[in-house]
């Protein structure tokens, strides 16, 4: 990589995880409401790493794109299903 490139050496990295801070921000809401949401099953299901509840950035955007539905709505699991590979049933 040359320093003509424009990049010097920078890589921009896509989040795999983020915390609800974060997906707060993403999502256009206040953390207060973001954990109110994601309390009342609206949110994907966030992914525990120790105490730390973190939200898949991919899965954000999909949830996102996808209407923001309830974590247990049959729309939402239908399209986990499909993300795992399972055949929905229609």
């Amino acid at each position: 990589m040359s320093k003509d490139d424009g990049h010097f050496g920078f890589v921009p990295l896509t989040p795999v995880l983020v915390d609800a801070k974060t997906a707060s921000k993403l999502c256009g809401v206040g953390l207060s409401l973001w954990y109110e949401l994601s309390a009342a099953g609206r949110t994907p299901q966030p992914v525990k790493l120790n105490s730390k509840s973190l939200w898949p950035y991919d899965l954000l955007k999909l949830w996102a794109e996808s209407g923001c539905p309830n974590r247990d709505s049959a729309e939402w699991q239908g399209v986990l299903a499909e993300i795992r590979g399972e055949k929905v049933a229609k």
